[in-house]
């Protein structure tokens, strides 16, 4: 699967948009779904590269690094994340 085609399955699993998610809001449900996207992407081994061209109104730092890190602690506390993450490898798995 491309990058963007990842990114539109985790924008419809999260009930969000690909322009709510490339936009700078901080909404959880957009945030959540920017972490998961990012997480899958690079587990992928998506270049860096790919992945920040996805979020053309995001810093490299913001959207690598920092992503990574909330993923990590968000898939140990919070539910919801962590159910949507398990749904988008679902639907990668089925693709």
């Amino acid at each position: 699967m491309k990058p963007v085609q990842i990114m539109e399955m985790v924008a419809e699993v999260c009930g969000v948009t690909i322009a709510d998610m490339q936009g700078a809001s901080r909404l959880p449900d957009i945030l959540f779904a920017k972490y998961i996207t990012v997480m899958i992407l690079t587990e992928d081994q998506t270049a860096d590269s790919e992945i920040i061209a996805l979020f053309p109104k995001h810093n490299r730092i913001g959207i690598l690094y920092h992503c990574r890190d909330a993923f990590n602690d968000l898939i140990l506390y919070n539910r919801l994340f962590k159910n949507w993450y398990l749904e988008s490898i679902k639907r990668l798995g089925d693709d």
